[in-house]
């Protein structure tokens, strides 16, 4: 899955697409992150957790893109 939007990260990485490698949901512990790689860079990002995540109820890859493109 492909984000395709510009984002800056720490002002020296600029980038126009983030690859999503995979999104990991974390029941027991009530959290939704992702591993997401950018410039040959994987970084994780929590995209819901707690009373975020119980709200979410059963997401798709769209929430997931909205989710991030909120996050950058």
């Amino acid at each position: 899955m492909i984000l395709n939007k510009e984002i800056i990260l720490q002002n020296e990485i600029k980038t126009n697409i983030v690859n999503i490698i995979r999104v990991i949901d974390e029941a027991e512990y009530k959290k939704v992150y992702c591993v997401i790689e950018f410039n040959g860079i994987e970084k994780f990002i929590t995209l819901w957790e707690g009373v975020e995540y119980d709200a979410i109820g059963q997401w798709t890859d769209d929430d997931v893109k909205n989710r991030l493109n909120e996050i950058f």
